[in-house]
Formats: C-alpha cells, sequence, structure tokens
C-alpha cells in the first residue's frame, strides 16, 4: 500500500512483533526508517539486488536485534487523531441523506477500490511476511467474512498456504466452506421448512455459479480488494472527503467479479 498505492492515506506502521518466533532474532522487525544510517544503506543494496535477480520483493521491515521480550504479538501504528478526521460510522447515519457529503464520498470510495485495482497479480491469496523480511503471495485469501464463520466455529476449508490460480477452484471452496457452516452448526436452522430452504439455496448456488465467472478472466489476472470496507474504516473530514483508511489486515487478491459497492451505502441490513 505504502509503495504501490501512496495516494491512499493508511496509518504508518512503525514496527511489529511475533509471539512466537524461530528464534530470538526473528522476534522484533523495525521499519528501515527508523533505523541508523548505514543499515538503510545495505537494505538498500540489498533491495536493488532482489529486484535486479527477481528475487521476492524485499519489505521496509528490517530485524531489530532488540532483547526485549514481549508474550504477545504487537503492531506499533501511527495514532489517527481528530486532525485526520472521524469515523464514517459516527456520522453516517445522521449525515446520509445530504446529497454532497454522498456525492464525494462516493467518489473517494470509487478513487480508492480503482487504485487498488492497478495491482494485479497472477493468484489468488494474500500477502505473507516471512521471517527474511519479503512479501510473497503465498498465503490463503484472509477474506472478513470467512474468518469470521471459522472463529465462530466452522471447520477450516482453505489451508493456511493454499492460494488459487483459476477462479472456479476458489468458488468452490468457498461453497464448501458454507456448506460446513451449515453442517458443523447445531442451531443452524430454525425448523424443518428453513432447513429445506438453506439446503436449496445452496444447491443452487453451485448450480448456477458458473454464470457469474467470466471466462476471459477465470485465470487472471486478480485484484486487491477490501474484504472489510466498513464504515467504521474510514475516516472522513466535515465534507466527507476520505482523509484515512485503516484494518486493513483483511485485504487480497479476488477476481474481478467481486469488486462491489459495499452493502452498507443502501442502509439496509443483510439478512
Amino acid at each position: 500500500m505504502q509503495k504501490k498505492c501512496p495516494d491512499i492515506r493508511i496509518p504508518h506502521l512503525y514496527g511489529f512483533g511475533f509471539s512466537e518466533p524461530l528464534s530470538a532474532k526473528y522476534c522484533h522487525f523495525t521499519h528501515e526508517g527508523q533505523r541508523p544510517f548505514y543499515v538503510r544503506l545495505a537494505r538498500m543494496f540489498q533491495r536493488y539486488l532482489h529486484d535486479l535477480f527477481g528475487y521476492p520483493v524485499l519489505s521496509h521491515y528490517s530485524f531489530n536485534p532488540t532483547t526485549h521480550q514481549l508474550p504477545a504479538a504487537y503492531m506499533i501504528l501511527e495514532h489517527i487523531g481528530p486532525d485526520v478526521g472521524r469515523e464514517l460510522a459516527c456520522t453516517w447515519t445522521k449525515q446520509r441523506e445530504d446529497p454532497a457529503r454522498r456525492q464525494r464520498l462516493f467518489r473517494g470510495m470509487a478513487r480508492l477500490i480503482l487504485s487498488l485495482a492497478r495491482i494485479p497479480q497472477s493468484r489468488i491469496g494474500s500477502f505473507r511476511f516471512n521471517n527474511d523480511c519479503t512479501i510473497t503471495l503465498t498465503n490463503r485469501p484472509l477474506i472478513c467474512s470467512m474468518i469470521i464463520l471459522e472463529n465462530d466455529g466452522t471447520p477450516r476449508t482453505i489451508n493456511e498456504k493454499d492460494t488459487y490460480m483459476c477462479t472456479e477452484a476458489f468458488v468452490a471452496d468457498m461453497l464448501s466452506l458454507h456448506e460446513n457452516r451449515f453442517l458443523s452448526n447445531l442451531n443452524a436452522v430454525i425448523d424443518e421448512y428453513d432447513c429445506r430452504t438453506q439446503m436449496a439455496d445452496q444447491t443452487f448456488l453451485r448450480a448456477l455459479s458458473h454464470n457469474y465467472i467470466k471466462r476471459e478472466r477465470r485465470n487472471g489476472p486478480f485484484l486487491l480488494q477490501l474484504t472489510d470496507f466498513h464504515a467504521s474504516n474510514i475516516f472522513v473530514d466535515e465534507d466527507w472527503n476520505i482523509t484515512c483508511l485503516i484494518d486493513l489486515e483483511w485485504m487480497c487478491f479476488l477476481p474481478a467479479e467481486m469488486i462491489d459497492v459495499p452493502y452498507w451505502v443502501t442502509g439496509c441490513p443483510i439478512y
């Protein structure tokens, strides 16, 4: 985001650490801007070599050989205060009928979506930060709704390192995820009629899903998308110009067919 989409304002990540490192030196990572000059110079040379020989992308975070230990993983992020803006969720209900504010908001959201779509990739998945400080597209697609279902007890369908080269396999696994949710949840239905209705819905989804996959894009390119594009993650000024975006952990590369306007802009819930 910082390198490829500089027009999108996000909190600066100063550093982070893992709770279960492979060794002590892997525990803490710090942004190069906070490291001594000689470290920044060495990293610049390393980045040049990575680009020259086609190695995985080297991130802007390097090992910080500190002896301090923490009992949990952590992140140190820039504080987004009132001088930057307020959460859209704070004013959405009261001011969502203002046409001028809505126009500015929708224009800003469209620019965000298009800016992210400028980074196409050849597979469906999420970025992974490796122990050698490189970033690779080798993690499963971390979709917010999928993680919520798994946290509620749905068995995992997509394994940690599963990525997809075509849309059909991804869609099939997502349908299996929802079927597993239905089968594993003892309170998934209210009565026999509700059970038959949900089973029919899942059958229709499998039967009709191929109609919504564009043949010319089935093998990519796949586009970077926000799967938690919620009003509480958008900061705006008084006129609803977007000033900052937070909560980016559920960002992944997905089929272009999944680019859509967030449901909440209609003011109606999903049942």
